[in-house]
């Protein structure tokens, strides 16, 4: 349709592919082909990085205990260490909310394919389910996968827009409505400080900066919560409920 639409505008003097290019030609999926490749090849990039600095944290954990008091004092590095141990217990919370919520997801996308007659339905759920580790990004590229097979698989529009909706509709939901309130709940965060933090982050750093917007602010919030000058951060992303906690730090 779209290659007959544009030889259409062609006859009457209007250069369509000159502008926009021909998606189908050898050159335009090569290019598709190509950018794609280039950004998980970054995030694989980012993702090793990540692991080397994490591995080599951790052997130096103990080693930078001892180091703590010789550089900030002993009164610093107490709450420094207090502040790392929650802070530890909170990201493993923080991911088995994600978890959670991830399964839930992947649940949600195989019953509904299921029920729309899509085909590969528990593809789509653990599709659906890894990339929601993803935030908000990850929601979006989880649906047009199926939506692209529905269009091939069905030769009415009813059905692939009826799976475009729901899909979307399961995203969306569980994605900007629910995940942020189970996140901001279990980890004493407002859930506006939850969304903020995945869009500012992402940003600044793109894919990454929205995988690691969330984690990044619960360490900003964490950290600052045992330092009497910074607290007011603290205060800024926690919860009316949850201030308590925050003066008992103090």
């Amino acid at each position: 349709t779209y290659r007959t639409f544009g030889l259409w505008l062609e006859g009457r003097g209007i250069g369509l592919w000159p502008a926009v290019g021909d998606p189908f030609s050898p050159n335009g999926l090569f290019h598709l082909v190509h950018e794609a490749v280039l950004r998980i090849n970054a995030i694989m990039g980012f993702v090793a990085l990540t692991l080397i600095f994490l591995i080599l944290g951790l052997l130096e954990a103990s080693a930078f205990q001892h180091r703590l008091p010789h550089a900030f004092g002993t009164d610093v590095a107490d709450r420094l260490l207090r502040a790392f141990h929650i802070l530890g217990w909170k990201f493993r919370r923080y991911m088995l909310v994600r978890t959670a919520v991830s399964v839930l997801t992947g649940l949600l996308t195989w019953i509904f394919s299921l029920m729309a007659g899509l085909d590969f339905a528990i593809a789509w759920g653990i599709l659906a389910f890894a990339l929601n580790y993803i935030p908000f990004i990850g929601s979006i590229l989880a649906v047009f996968p199926p939506v692209l097979f529905a269009i091939v698989q069905f030769e009415s529009w009813q059905t692939p827009a009826l799976v475009l909706l729901g899909m979307t509709l399961i995203q969306f939901s569980i994605g900007n409505l629910l995940d942020p309130r189970l996140e901001g709940r279990a980890l004493a965060v407002s859930p506006f400080a939850v969304v903020f933090s995945i869009f500012f982050w992402g940003m600044l750093w793109g894919i990454p900066g929205a995988f690691m917007g969330v984690p990044l602010t619960i360490a900003i919030a964490t950290i600052c919560n045992h330092f009497h000058d910074a607290c007011w951060i603290t205060r800024l992303l926690t919860p009316q409920s949850k201030r308590e906690n925050v003066k008992k730090n103090l």
